[in-house]
């Protein structure tokens, strides 16, 4: 498959659901059992949101995909940021908290997308 038929295929399998209610696209397939989204490519078993960085062309050597909106079966790249395991580690420590998107507000710093 090529990159739009990675999207397609992906597309076909999920709820988009509307920006008004947060604009995750939802993988509606196989989940594994942390919750995220398991779809094969290529005969490969792979996540469904490091396809969707793939497909929408984004280098992911020595990274990890970070869900901005929190919700791991999401593959909407505006949603997600490639980031080392540590910052992701981090990341998903203080989400669990409800602190990052404070921390993001009152610094600037992140790309918080809810």
């Amino acid at each position: 498959m090529n990159n739009r038929e990675i999207i397609e295929y992906l597309t076909t399998r999920s709820v988009i659901m509307p920006a008004s209610e947060g604009g995750c696209w939802l993988w509606e397939q196989c989940r594994n059992q942390d919750g995220y989204g398991v779809a094969t490519v290529n005969g490969r078993t792979e996540y469904a949101h490091r396809a969707s960085m793939r497909a929408h062309g984004f280098d992911l050597s020595d990274l990890t995909v970070d869900h901005q909106c929190a919700n791991r079966h999401c593959w909407n790249p505006a949603h997600l940021e490639l980031c080392t395991r540590s910052e992701n580690t981090v990341r998903t420590a203080l989400k669990r908290w409800g602190a990052y998107r404070r921390i993001t507000e009152l610094t600037g710093v992140g790309d918080f997308r809810p």
